[in-house]
């Protein structure tokens, strides 16, 4: 029997205890190697993303639209400088203040030509109206469009300024796209109506304006989640697209925009205590339609007799009001007419309550005759005092 050590095995095991550390550090190289790359990757496509420049909209474009003021002002970074139009109301009694807050990479004309029309509806209707351009859109100053992550503090100087105008509130915000983010994000940026100082972010202590000073919202195509106007804005081809940039553009977008507000409009939605028109069209020919589905039946759910919605029956994205003018006008002014109903059309009733009586504060809030409901919507007959 052979007692000595097989020196050849020996060596060989030495051979291959060499080799295994080395192959392990290889593939931990390559796999960060791989994981810096993507993201790189990732980082350059949301800065993309952020950067695309907006086409300024046409010339022609200020002469279609109603009789208008400039107005300039700044963000509430104070270095920003937006740029608006200011649309008084030409009615006999004053009704709210609609500020329009367009989509990304879209600007204050988000209808092209048509938005005359709408503005010209507004403020015959007794609204004063402010289209302003977002920050990197339009004619306003900034260097990145963050999906809403940002913009909503465009829209809350947007109200000071609106208010230092005119010297009312009653804000409705008129979102679109990722306007609508912009605008429950600005809506839950704000303080309550007795909150303490400490509370009040130090940028709008000096502005005084609460969320009482906002009345209502129309939002055209809203999401579940900022995430979603990002998510279809990006490639789905690739398993890199479906899988990675899908999973992580969003959140570099964000981070990109420096912004720190949570992109769950669902939280937001679901809390307003206000009521809210809502339209899409169907189908949406870019997001998925289960996000928008998802926040319409959350709404609905907790808040119906807040909350009505009407759909565009044709396929398209943000496109309702170009397909389909006079039933969009029909919708939002049904809604405005009972919630913000015009003075003259309030009728005392012959056998008005004894001045004594103490129900009698209610009689004049609601308008006498209340237009039919659209099937399969949700309409209510009276207002909240909110």
């Amino acid at each position: 029997m052979n007692s000595y050590p097989n020196l050849a095995k020996i060596q060989k095991d030495k051979k291959k205890n060499k080799i295994l550390p080395l192959f392990i550090a290889l593939i931990f190289l390559a796999s960060l190697l791989t994981v810096v790359l993507t993201a790189v990757k990732v980082y350059r496509q949301a800065n993309q993303l952020v950067r695309i420049p907006s086409d300024p909209f046409p010339d022609v474009a200020e002469n279609t639209m109603p009789v208008y003021t400039e107005t300039n002002f700044k963000s509430l970074d104070n270095l920003t400088t937006l740029s608006g139009w200011y649309f008084a109301h030409t009615a006999e009694h004053f009704r709210g203040n609609i500020i329009l807050v367009h989509h990304n990479h879209a600007d204050r004309v988000q209808f092209g030509l048509d938005t005359a029309d709408l503005f010209s509806n507004f403020i015959q209707s007794g609204f004063n109206v402010l289209a302003f351009d977002l920050r990197h859109s339009g004619r306003s100053q900034g260097e990145i469009s963050s999906y809403g992550y940002s913009e909503y503090e465009d829209v809350i100087a947007a109200m000071n300024v609106m208010r230092n105008i005119n010297g009312k509130t009653d804000f409705i915000l008129f979102g679109v796209g990722t306007g609508t983010v912009a605008s429950m994000l600005a809506w839950d940026y704000l303080p309550v109506e007795d909150a303490a100082e400490k509370d009040i972010p130090d940028n709008i202590k000096e502005m005084e304006l609460t969320r009482a000073d906002i009345i209502g919202f129309i939002l055209d195509t809203p999401t579940a989640s900022a995430n979603d106007y990002i998510c279809a804005d990006l490639p789905n081809q690739t398993f890199y697209d479906k899988h990675i940039a899908r999973r992580f553009v969003p959140t570099a977008v964000k981070a990109t925009s420096g912004s720190n507000r949570d992109g769950n409009m669902i939280s937001i939605i679901t809390k307003i205590q206000l009521p809210i028109l809502i339209t899409r069209n169907l189908p949406d020919t870019k997001l998925e339609a289960s996000a928008i589905d998802t926040i319409i039946d959350e709404r609905l759910r907790l808040h119906p007799d807040t909350t009505k919605a009407f759909e565009t029956a044709e396929p398209g994205h943000l496109e309702g009001f170009n397909f389909q003018s006079m039933n969009y006008l029909s919708n939002l002014n049904r809604f405005l007419d009972i919630w913000y109903p015009n003075p003259v059309n309030l009728i005392v009733p012959d056998n008005k309550y004894d001045e004594n009586k103490t129900d009698d504060k209610n009689t004049n809030e609601t308008p006498n005759e209340i237009p039919d409901e659209i099937p399969g919507e949700t309409l209510a007959e009276t207002p909240d005092d909110n």
